[in-house]
């Protein structure tokens, strides 16, 4: 992880920089304030699209494939960390179980 200022991710990302202070500041990107810098880890950036709406209104969107490739790996979290509890904590075996079938019923296609 690599902490980039705000003028670094624009160009990178081909927006201006005033533009992603905005999103950092009104919490659609997640980034850190320091001093007066906004500072955004280098890793988001492939996940960052910059739409403009009317003008210069910006949004942050993820398109289709990023957002599954996010949810996959929050789901596939989610069930290691069930896997490591069960190992943890043999006694709430039969419950953790139950919440993995549910898990992989409802999220995993």
């Amino acid at each position: 992880m690599a902490l980039i200022t705000t003028t670094k991710a624009a160009q990178a990302l081909g927006c201006s920089p005033v533009t992603l202070r905005l999103m950092c500041r009104d919490g659609r990107i997640r980034a850190e304030k320091s001093g007066r810098d906004w500072l955004i880890d280098d890793a988001l950036l492939p996940t960052i699209v910059i739409t403009h709406r009317g003008g210069d209104r910006s949004s942050l969107a993820l398109n289709q494939s990023q957002q599954n490739s996010l949810y996959g790996v929050a789901i596939a979290d989610i069930l290691e960390v069930l896997a490591e509890c069960q190992q943890e904590l043999p006694a709430f075996n039969k419950e953790l179980q139950a919440l993995q079938r549910f898990v992989r019923e409802r999220f995993v296609k």
